[in-house]
């Protein structure tokens, strides 16, 4: 649990990416949006809705359903809080929280330009 070592504004290439494609694995979910960026998430996830409800999940087969609303969508926003440890990504009716939750090992990795930020 390092988090995530920079600002919102270094994360600024999110802002309007549509995720275009959603890969699911028993360890890991990929997200890949259409600017090139590529979010590798293999720890826990909240996905918040505009109906006050939400879903938490480690077991991505089971949450693949909704990793997959998000198909087609753009980021409107993101907010990094918990000293980086928790990543929030605002589509709009949901919100999709990438959690910092392992101390071993990667808990998630954002690729863009050559770059890779890892939490």
């Amino acid at each position: 649990m390092h988090g995530l070592q920079v600002t919102e504004s270094e994360l600024s290439f999110l802002n309007g990416a549509i995720v275009s494609q959603v890969c699911v694995g028993q360890n890991e979910m990929i997200l890949r949006f259409d600017n090139d960026v590529t979010i590798t998430v293999t720890s826990e996830v909240i996905c918040f809705y505009s109906t006050e409800t939400s879903v938490r999940f480690s077991d991505f087969s089971r949450g693949a359903s909704v990793v997959c609303s998000l198909l087609g969508q753009a980021v409107l926003g993101l907010t990094i809080s918990d000293a980086g440890r928790q990543l929030l990504l605002d589509f709009g009716d949901t919100s999709f929280v990438l959690i910092d939750d392992c101390e071993e090992f990667e808990s998630f990795t954002i690729a863009f330009g050559g770059k890779t930020y890892v939490a």
